[in-house]
């Protein structure tokens, strides 16, 4: 695959409390979508994380920054 054909795309990653972070789940997480990418030839531009943050509510920084991104990266991320 030449370089204007590759698959280019964000991660992320989120726990909801306190005690996944520090068990380690977050790095487990990122682990994984670095080897799925590795896997299947993807560039993994940039991996976004939210630490003790519930998925009730969208006001979670890393994903506001995630979604960010995308926008102002319409032409890099796949």
């Amino acid at each position: 695959m030449n370089n204007l054909d590759m698959i280019r795309v964000i991660g992320y990653i989120r726990v909801a409390s306190d005690e996944q972070v520090k068990n380690f789940s977050l790095d487990n997480q990122e682990q994984d979508i670095r080897q799925e990418c590795l896997r299947k030839d993807w560039e993994l531009v940039k991996i976004f994380r939210d630490e003790g943050q519930s998925a009730t509510t969208l006001k979670r920084q890393g994903l506001i920054d995630a979604l960010e991104f995308c926008s102002r990266s319409k032409n890099k991320i796949t």
